[in-house]
């Protein structure tokens, strides 16, 4: 039986050299999509699963995520608690797929319809800014006292400015500020008010690949996420009360993205995420953006 073999590089490539085969448990999520990865995130081995295992893409996990949280209590059943900006959009607003009616309003100039960070499935797209100053506002309130996860899929251009890719409408200096940003040393890094930070490594990021950044906060720590993998935790115990998320941009602070930034499926939730359910999104669209492994597959770069 051949088996797939490759390995995830912090440049967010897939290439041919470790051999692991993977399948997932099919859950049920909002709108009856099924998905084969486990509500905790976990990734079963394909030998303890039939020949035929099923499919699994990343609008799919985030789908099976959700329906754990309110399958667990920690997440209502209202879509109030949760968004989602594929940003798969022929045209602005940016539509919030999580049923809700907090629509992303351009301001600025983008570019529709470009490549997704994913091949699979067919038809999905990203946006791109096409002028600087460009971001999108939501009335989505980022976060509050509780619990939350944000993360989202981002290309830059070039590292010549900070460029704030995720945030909330209150500026840093007010104490509840928070923002996400790529730094001129080719980092990421998560800003909350003037005094707390968690940096990754300079040179993590590069000019013109996807990543996946995201944070999520507990109430008692703040965690940064870098193409899966957990940068932190820092003692946060403050409300993130950061006011209403915004792409592209955060608060009044003038580090916007450059023209030619790609942003793509942005997700907030009024839940934790788990460092496995984190890395297996990202583990999911860095490949193809999807997993599908008969008996007789094999992954080539």
């Amino acid at each position: 039986m051949s088996r797939p073999t490759f390995q995830r590089r912090r440049s967010g490539l897939w290439l041919p050299h470790e051999s692991r085969r993977h399948a997932f448990a099919t859950t049920t999520g909002p709108g009856g999509m099924t998905s084969n990865v486990t509500g905790s995130g976990s990734w079963r081995d394909q030998e303890s699963q039939s020949n035929s295992p099923t499919w699994c893409n990343y609008d799919q996990a985030i789908q099976a995520f959700i329906a754990e949280a309110i399958a667990s209590n920690n997440l209502g059943s209202n879509p109030n608690q949760w968004g989602w900006w594929k940003c798969n959009d022929s045209a602005a607003p940016l539509a919030d797929s999580s049923g809700n009616t907090n629509n992303a309003t351009a301001t600025g100039s983008f570019t529709f319809g470009q490549p997704s960070p994913f091949l699979i499935p067919a038809g999905e797209t990203s946006v791109k800014s096409a002028a600087a100053s460009s971001y999108f506002t939501t009335a989505y309130p980022l976060a509050t006292t509780g619990p939350f996860t944000l993360l989202g899929w981002f290309n830059v251009p070039s590292f010549t400015a900070q460029a704030n890719l995720f945030g909330g409408t209150t500026a840093l200096a007010a104490a509840t500020g928070l923002v996400i940003s790529a730094t001129t040393s080719k980092g990421l890094v998560v800003q909350f008010s003037s005094t707390y930070q968690i940096s990754s490594p300079a040179n993590a990021l590069t000019a013109g690949k996807w990543f996946m950044g995201g944070i999520t906060w507990d109430t008692r720590n703040l965690q940064l996420y870098l193409n899966g993998e957990a940068l932190g935790p820092l003692a946060v115990t403050a409300a993130l009360s950061a006011g209403n998320l915004t792409i592209g941009t955060a608060n009044a602070e003038t580090n916007i993205v450059p023209s030619g930034t790609g942003i793509a499926e942005v997700f907030v939730m009024e839940n934790v995420l788990t460092p496995t359910q984190m890395q297996t999104l990202y583990d999911i669209g860095a490949v193809v953006g999807g997993l599908y492994l008969p008996a007789s597959a094999q992954l080539t770069q």
